[in-house]
C-alpha cells in the first residue's frame, strides 16, 4: 500500500534483463516470499567464489536501500520466474521503470504489488543524462502518475486504473475479490430466490 515512492534508483539501462539474471535458478527453493534478496542479481553482486564483488551497485549505500530500478525494454523476459518479483520486493524496491516488460514478468509483477511503469525510449535518454550527472533519487506519485527529480523534470505515466487502485490500497487478487463481498453476496441470494 503506498502512494508515493521517493528514494535512490538503480539503473540497470539495458535492455532484455531476463529472469535468471534477476534471479539465478538455484534460489527458486524457497517457497516463502522472505529471504531472496541476497539472490538478486546474485551474478552481479558475487564473484563465483561468493566473494562480494567491491564495485556492486546493489550493496553500496545509497542503492542499498533504492526503491526503484530503472532499466531498458524488456525487462523481466526468460523463463516464468514469480521468485524473481519476490525478489525484487524482498531487496525493498517497489517500482520498476523500463522501456517494457516481458507480459509474464508483467503479471507477476501485478499478484505482487510491484509497480512497473513503462516508459518511452526519449524518457530512458533523459534519465541517462539525468543520471551521468550524479543524480539518483526519483519521486514516483501513484495518484498524480508522475515520475519527478530537480533536473529530471516532471513525467507522465498510464497505468490501469484497476491497478492503481490495488496498489493504492494494497489489495491483492483474493483481497480485490473481497472487496466486492457485498455485491456477490446480494447477487447469491437474488440468484438463490430464482
Amino acid at each position: 500500500m503506498f502512494t508515493t515512492i521517493k528514494g535512490s534508483a538503480i539503473s540497470l539501462l539495458e535492455s532484455d534483463i531476463n529472469t535468471d539474471d534477476i534471479l539465478p535458478k538455484q534460489f527458486m527453493k524457497s517457497i516463502t516470499q522472505k529471504g531472496l534478496k541476497r539472490g538478486l542479481f546474485y551474478n552481479r553482486r558475487y564473484k563465483q567464489s561468493g566473494e562480494q564483488e567491491s564495485d556492486s551497485i546493489f550493496d553500496k549505500a545509497p542503492y542499498d536501500k533504492a526503491k526503484v530500478i530503472v532499466s531498458g525494454a524488456n525487462f523481466g523476459c526468460g523463463s516464468s520466474r514469480e521468485h524473481a518479483v519476490w525478489a525484487i520486493k524482498d531487496f525493498g524496491v517497489d517500482c520498476v521503470i523500463a522501456e517494457s516488460f516481458a507480459d509474464i514478468f508483467f503479471n507477476n509483477a501485478i499478484k505482487n504489488n510491484l509497480l512497473l511503469i513503462k516508459v518511452d525510449a526519449t524518457f530512458l535518454k533523459k534519465y541517462r543524462e539525468y543520471y551521468q550527472a550524479g543524480c539518483e533519487d526519483l519521486t514516483i506519485d501513484l495518484v498524480e502518475q508522475t515520475i519527478s527529480a530537480d533536473l529530471l523534470g516532471e513525467h507522465n505515466f498510464d497505468i490501469p486504473k484497476y491497478l492503481k487502485e490495488r496498489l493504492i490500497n494494497g489489495l491483492d487478487e483474493i483481497s480485490d475479490t473481497q472487496s466486492y463481498m457485498n455485491q456477490i453476496l446480494a447477487y447469491e441470494a437474488k440468484r438463490n430466490l430464482n
